[in-house]
């Protein structure tokens, strides 16, 4: 153990030392650096955490229902697997230190002369005197703490008048931007009193030209990237926070929907008759690298026995996908983000249907479902 501040030091996002710290102090998250083991070893103590408190504080409505959720195959493991994934051991893409997708609270930080590092792993964000603000920092930002201290001659800090941070250390596809990221920018846009003309927004990616397109209307001076390192000073920091994943998805949904007005362009060649209506919908992965059916043809040769109509996602515009999504029935799909183009829906009978693999069993898209108050089906493959 003796040697793991200087590993953290030389590089904050060292797995291998992460992993012996969680060993030794019995975190149930690898990247919770926050108690009194992991500061011993880590020569820490409470002081290197600041006491600045957020600005303005606001309640979301919540919507949960729990009267629309199937396992047809009675799956037992399934199930407690997705209402009792509480530890962060369970979830493989946490947002704070356990499943805080129930919590109703929003709320606005604006920090003066703050400072911003971000590694691909961690985001910690420090107030004036450098000391972590925790609320608005992401997994192990102690070790970038001490990355910063350590290296601190060597580092070349990007010098900003005013930002709203917007960052979640999220590769980017559809459910992380619009769930985990724009509502955050729109919450903070609406509620922070801020003149956005006159701040930079900084989020995870903005190479993606969805991104782009969907903060236009904010009209921010300008949006930069925070990925993979960052090192920057701002004057004035705004970070918007909605812990409720319930409210984050809901805002989401209301923000896809605008953004994309629905067209039904070109639904014939897709192969919907629009007499067909309502429609069953499978979104296939087996265009992608990951997570895809391994019979992915006897899967869609038996779902459209059945009627589906199978649909890749990433290949249809997203104006065209919003009119498919309105006007189905039912949507299924292999666990992953494809299962956000349920956002688009105002069906209050909409189903969704997950398919688990034994390798991604995440219970981020039934709370996506959970949250919009739809039917959700879910099968362990």
């Amino acid at each position: 153990m003796n040697n793991i501040k200087e590993r953290l030091e030389n590089n904050p996002d060292c797995q291998e030392a992460l992993g012996i710290l969680q060993a030794y102090t019995g975190s149930l998250w690898r990247y919770d650096l926050r108690s009194a083991k992991a500061h011993q070893i880590l020569e820490l103590n409470e002081g290197i955490y600041s006491e600045i408190s957020p600005s303005l504080k606001k309640y979301f409505e919540t919507l949960h229902s729990m009267n629309h959720i199937e396992f047809p195959e009675n799956d037992e493991n399934l199930s407690k697997f997705l209402f009792y994934s509480l530890g962060k051991q369970n979830i493989l893409k946490p947002f704070g230190d356990g499943n805080n997708r129930k919590q109703e609270c929003g709320k606005i930080y604006k920090i003066k002369n703050a400072t911003i590092l971000t590694s691909p792993l961690s985001i910690a964000i420090l107030d004036n005197e450098n000391r972590i603000v925790k609320e608005c920092s992401h997994n192990a930002s102690e070790a970038l703490w001490l990355w910063a201290k350590k290296n601190e001659e060597a580092l070349n800090y990007r010098r900003i008048t005013k930002a709203l941070f917007a960052g979640v250390q999220q590769t980017f596809n559809l459910g992380h931007w619009f769930i985990d990221s724009l509502p955050l920018i729109d919450y903070g846009v609406n509620d922070g009193e801020i003149d956005v003309n006159e701040f930079i927004l900084l989020i995870d990616t903005n190479k993606d030209s969805l991104i782009r397109d969907s903060c236009l209307k904010y009209k921010f001076l300008d949006t930069l990237s925070t990925l993979p390192f960052s090192c920057i000073k701002v004057e004035e920091l705004v970070v918007p926070i909605i812990n409720s994943f319930n409210a984050r998805v809901r805002i989401g949904s209301m923000l896809i929907k605008s953004c994309f007005v629905p067209e039904e362009m070109n639904i014939m060649k897709l192969g919907f008759n629009p007499d067909d209506k309502p429609y069953k919908i499978y979104l296939s992965r087996q265009s992608s690298q990951r997570r895809k059916f391994a019979n992915g043809k006897e899967v869609e040769d038996i779902l459209r026995d059945h009627g589906y109509i199978t649909i890749i996602p990433e290949l249809i515009d997203k104006k065209i996908m919003h009119w498919i999504i309105t006007n189905a029935e039912i949507v299924l799909s292999g666990n992953g983000a494809g299962v956000c183009n349920t956002l688009f829906t105002n069906n209050k009978h909409h189903k969704t249907v997950i398919i688990y693999p034994e390798t991604h069993p995440d219970d981020y898209y039934f709370n996506v479902t959970l949250s919009l108050d739809r039917k959700f089906i879910g099968i362990a493959s």
